[in-house]
């Protein structure tokens, strides 16, 4: 009697934790939801911070650097400073973004912390898609020569020799976004006498205010 009275009890206990176990997991769902939600947002925060230059100069130490992109010929064409200080490719861009949440930490606790993926704008940056060429024979105005390709492949010159404040000029000694006559002379220095060597146009009066080189 005892024995069919306790295997009852157990079959009970079982189709009790049947029951339950449906109603455990329905418990679950709504945290598994905010969970979710929650790790969205916290992935979303870097994602907006990034979105924009606008959006990086919200950190204090970024503002020189925003001021001076504005008034740059990056900021006038409205280039993203992904575009420049992430390598292309869609990994080291989905790590700069997503990884920048450690920076914004790290302005929060003041913290010397710099962006995950992001660098010192290189060749691949320059020459992505759209923006520059390396087949340039002139400067920008025409009036000067200057054999990009010449001066990358035979000089071994990285852009940012002769352009470091492209778009951060004179920020904390980077330098200006034209070099000027003098780094031209650092290589160029036994041509200085020669003005067809450099200008594409000859001498007019009135034209150049400034002393000549020689």
């Amino acid at each position: 009697m005892s024995d069919n009275k306790d295997s009852g009890n157990k079959a009970a206990e079982i189709n009790e934790t049947k029951v339950d176990a449906p109603a455990k997991k329905r418990r679950r769902w709504p945290w598994v939801i905010i969970g979710i939600i929650a790790v969205a947002i916290i992935a979303y925060i870097p994602w907006y911070y990034t979105a924009s230059p606008a959006a990086c100069a919200k950190c204090h130490a970024m503002k020189p650097y925003y001021d001076s992109y504005m008034k740059s010929f990056h900021g006038e064409n409205e280039t993203n400073c992904n575009e420049c200080h992430v390598r292309p490719g869609w990994f080291p861009y989905v790590t700069y973004r997503i990884g920048f949440y450690g920076e914004i930490f790290a302005q929060m606790f003041n913290f010397k912390m710099a962006p995950w993926g992001a660098t010192v704008p290189g060749e691949s940056s320059c020459t992505r898609s759209s923006c520059h060429t390396m087949n340039r024979l002139n400067s920008p105005s025409g009036d000067l020569k200057v054999n990009h390709l010449v001066h990358y492949t035979k000089a071994h010159k990285k852009c940012s020799y002769c352009h470091a404040g492209a778009s951060h000029a004179g920020v904390k000694g980077i330098g200006l976004q034209t070099p000027p006559r003098k780094q031209c002379f650092l290589c160029h220095k036994d041509k200085a006498a020669k003005c067809t060597y450099c200008h594409t146009a000859k001498y007019k009066d009135g034209t150049v205010t400034k002393k000549p080189h020689f």
